[in-house]
């Protein structure tokens, strides 16, 4: 949602970028491509490069590297979400190879451990921070140890669209363009409406059809594939310069920590431990965990208003997949709560009472 006040405040906030030395874009996707592309042109590699990722992963980042002709491969993940090391020591890394560390939802992931990795192996790191919001770059805080960062803004602030691209002494060099589609935009008006139901307190409820693990969701037809690299428009780099970044962290914060609180006393539900919370470094995206019985779950509170969800959207080649029975292991179990900073204490109460509620029948 967007209060009206902070869109009129923003006709009066500087778009010039709210972090230094940064590059913004529409979409972290963008960002991500643009770091790929100037670690190519900095380190002069002159040979095919495999970029590696987790398989338990949003599939829009492969179709990225696929739409740019980038051969990807997947290491494994443990069920914290971090790099399996042990596993990683029996595959095959070529020197120059750049390796994807994903910070799930806002946490920072295994960081220490995989710059020794890299350093080691002699690969590149990219820090996929797209899950992530932070007030400024802190020396050694997320997004500060590989040769380049990805962060967006979309997932956490008011903004019709937005993320940025970080590096670490390297020079941008932009990438060709794969397709002049626009992106997916979000309409400010809309946005405002959302917010004046949210205050009268009208029940809004989108429509919340029943999810389907394991059945390919459809998508509006730009969905994978737009222009990446589309600049982060004039509106929402104003609203970023406006809105208080630290108090929607700390709201954040607030949330996830009161579902943690009272949901983790509850036997069936696994939350990773690797989700620990650092001072001005983490605002989680929303609240993630794993249950068996979780398609279930996620329609149960969506019949009751709730915008429970699955993630990640798999990318069909690993989706159902043998070959990748882990990750879809995980991703079979997975649910994701909002922990977004219009969610206030009745709403937590309700959203929690509710799973006790289902967990309650399943004894």
């Amino acid at each position: 949602t967007l209060s009206p006040f902070t869109l009129i405040k923003s006709f009066f906030s500087s778009s010039e970028n709210f972090i230094p030395n940064i590059i913004q874009f529409s979409y972290a996707r963008g960002a991500l491509i643009g770091a790929i592309k100037s670690i190519v042109v900095h380190f002069n590699i002159n040979k095919e490069i495999t970029v590696w990722t987790p398989s338990f992963i949003s599939d829009t980042i492969i179709y990225l590297l696929e739409a740019y002709n980038i051969k990807v491969s997947h290491y494994p993940i443990t069920n914290n979400l971090e790099p399996d090391w042990d596993k990683l020591s029996f595959i095959q890394f070529k020197e120059e190879d750049i390796f994807l560390l994903v910070h799930y939802f806002g946490f920072e992931m295994a960081t220490q451990e995989t710059i020794e990795f890299c350093k080691t192996k002699k690969l590149h790191m990219i820090e996929d921070c797209a899950h992530s919001i932070v007030p400024k770059i802190e020396t050694g805080g997320i997004g500060t140890h590989g040769d380049a960062a990805i962060f967006g803004l979309r997932k956490a602030l008011p903004v019709p669209h937005g993320g940025f691209l970080l590096m670490r002494n390297i020079k941008f060099s932009a990438t060709n363009n794969v397709s002049m589609v626009s992106g997916i935009y979000r309409s400010p008006l809309k946005m405002i409406f959302q917010w004046l139901l949210c205050k009268l307190k009208v029940k809004y409820v989108l429509n919340l059809k029943p999810i389907k693990k394991f059945v390919m969701t459809e998508f509006p037809e730009n969905y994978s594939l737009f222009d990446f690299q589309e600049n982060m428009d004039s509106i929402s780099r104003k609203i970023t310069n406006t809105v208080n970044i630290n108090e929607i962290s700390e709201k954040r914060i607030s949330n996830y920590l009161y579902y943690k609180n009272n949901l983790s006393i509850i036997s069936k539900i696994f939350i990773p431990i690797s989700f620990k919370i650092k001072n001005k470094q983490t605002s989680p995206w929303m609240f993630f965990f794993f249950y068996e019985q979780a398609e279930e779950l996620i329609n149960f509170l969506r019949k009751n208003g709730i915008p429970a969800a699955d993630w990640p959207t798999l990318h069909p080649s690993i989706l159902g997949n043998p070959d990748y029975d882990f990750e879809n292991y995980l991703y079979k179990r997975s649910v994701a709560l909002p922990v977004h900073q219009d969610v206030n204490q009745k709403d937590l109460d309700f959203i929690i009472n509710k799973i006790k509620e289902f967990d309650m029948q399943l004894r």
